[in-house]
């Protein structure tokens, strides 16, 4: 949700400034996560942390999309994404750092920010920014951000995860503490949509930007049902690995090798094939789909 208000202030305040801002963030969380000698020190931490790696990736494509021609967005995107090449064995590094302490994990992350910040503080040049005489002046477009429905999405998504998570593990579900939170968290997001469709001038996500519907919510679905696909990789495999096939920490890092380089792969690959051929969309997507459901169903064959 507060991604939404990301765009305005960007145009408002400059990109590379909310840029270094969402570094600086990013980093600073990784550093809690680092020193905290508490749990809700962690989560704070990660807090920071979230709403950094948030700013980074929307600021970074934007910058991608300011810098580069339209016809050459594709081939950049792709060549953007090639930078997390280091990081695909993640979790490998993960386990590995595990072995020695944990701490070393968001210690490296908080270094990689660092480094990050260094560069983009010294080698990126914003072009200057060229405002059109009718355009809203700053203070005016501030009060088109949608704060109250920012701030009913966030409160009721952040309540309703939680009580997932306490659920079964902190608390039993038939607890009141459980069910408490997911009930604030189920109405609050109610009120949120309810604002959003009724209550407010400006919604998070105006309905002009849906020029062609069928297509825009078939792009939707598809994007939420690979996310629940990448969910599942990235965080229930490697205690499968553990507790299915007892692997140690080397095991687990090595066989979540293939999850992150694939991932990593599939991306640059897709995006690089839809700057070649960009009529043929429908059918590189249509193929990649097909990929995904087999190996999904592969998957679930093997564990059981």
């Amino acid at each position: 949700m507060a991604a939404v208000a990301l765009g305005p202030l960007s145009d408002i305040l400059g990109r590379k400034g909310i840029f270094l801002f969402g570094i600086s963030l990013a980093m600073l969380g990784m550093i809690v996560c680092a020193s905290t000698p508490t749990g809700g020190g962690f989560i704070a931490g990660q807090c920071l942390a979230g709403f950094g790696l948030m700013t980074e990736e929307l600021v970074a494509l934007a910058v991608t999309s300011e810098l580069v021609p339209v016809s050459k967005r594709p081939l950049y995107g792709a060549v953007m994404i090639s930078g997390f090449l280091p990081w695909a064995p993640g979790a490998l590094y993960a386990q590995l750092l595990a072995m020695r302490n944990w701490r070393w994990i968001a210690c490296m992350a908080a270094v990689w920010h660092a480094l990050a910040l260094a560069v983009v503080a010294t080698f990126y040049k914003p072009p200057p920014q060229v405002r059109n005489p009718n355009d809203d002046p700053a203070t005016s477009v501030l009060k088109k951000i949608d704060f109250v429905g920012i701030a009913l999405g966030l409160t009721g998504f952040v309540l309703f995860l939680v009580g997932l998570n306490w659920g079964g593990q902190t608390y039993p579900w038939q607890s009141y503490q459980v069910g408490l939170t997911l009930g604030l968290g189920l109405c609050t997001i109610v009120a949120f949509i309810v604002w959003e469709i009724f209550g407010t001038k400006h919604p998070l996500f105006p309905r002009r930007l849906v020029q062609h519907r069928m297509p825009f919510w078939s792009i939707m679905f598809v994007i939420f049902a690979a996310g629940v696909n990448y969910v599942p990789l990235a965080i229930f495999w490697p205690i499968q690995s553990i507790s299915v096939y007892n692997s140690s920490h080397k095991e687990t890092g090595v066989n979540t090798v293939p999850v992150g380089l694939c991932i990593l792969g599939g991306a640059i690959i897709s995006a690089g094939l839809c700057g070649r051929w960009p009529k043929h969309t429908r059918i590189i997507m249509t193929v990649f789909c097909i990929m995904q459901t087999t190996g999904k169903c592969a998957s679930v064959g093997s564990a059981l």
